[in-house]
C-alpha cells in the first residue's frame, strides 16, 4: 500500500472515530447484531491456455456486527464454492477434452465497515482482509 493511501485510511479512520465519539452522546448505541447470510457465490477462470465458463456455487454463513455511530466492526465466517467448469484442456494433457474443478472452502472475513447515517437507505462500505482455508480438495468430473 502507499504511503499516500495509508495516510488516507488512517485520516479517515481517526474522523470517523471523532465523529463517531461525539455522536455517542446524542444517540445510544446499539448492542451486537448477529445474523445469517446465504448467496451465489459465481467464479470464472480466464488465461490464454484455458477457455471456460462460469460455474455457480453456494456462499452462506454467520457473522457478527459491532456497531459505533459510523463504524462497524464485523467478523463473518462461511462457507464458498468455487471454480470453473468448460474450457479446454493444454495441449498434451491426458484427460478428457471437458474439465470442471470445484472447491470448497472456510472464509473468515474481519471487516471495518463505514456506515452513513442517511434515513431510509444505509449505505455501507466495507473493507478488510480474509483468511481463507480450502476444506475440499479439487473434484475432477
Amino acid at each position: 500500500m502507499s504511503r499516500y493511501k495509508a495516510t488516507a485510511l488512517a485520516a479517515l479512520a481517526l474522523a470517523a472515530m471523532v465523529l463517531a465519539g461525539s455522536a455517542q452522546a446524542q444517540s445510544p448505541i446499539p448492542g451486537p447484531e448477529f445474523g445469517i447470510k446465504a448467496g451465489i457465490n459465481l467464479s470464472d477462470i480466464n488465461t490464454n491456455e484455458l477457455g471456460s465458463s462460469t460455474r455457480s456455487g453456494f456462499v452462506g454463513g454467520a457473522y457478527m456486527d459491532l456497531p459505533t455511530f459510523l463504524l462497524h466492526l464485523q467478523a463473518e465466517g462461511l462457507i464458498s464454492q468455487r471454480g470453473f467448469t468448460g474450457g479446454t484442456p493444454l495441449t498434451g494433457y491426458l484427460g478428457s477434452n471437458h474439465l470442471e474443478y470445484r472447491n470448497t472452502f472456510l472464509q473468515f472475513p474481519a471487516l471495518l465497515v463505514v456506515a452513513l447515517p442517511i434515513p431510509v437507505v444505509s449505505p455501507r462500505a466495507y473493507a478488510g482482509p480474509a483468511l481463507n482455508d480450502r476444506r475440499v480438495n479439487p473434484i475432477p468430473s
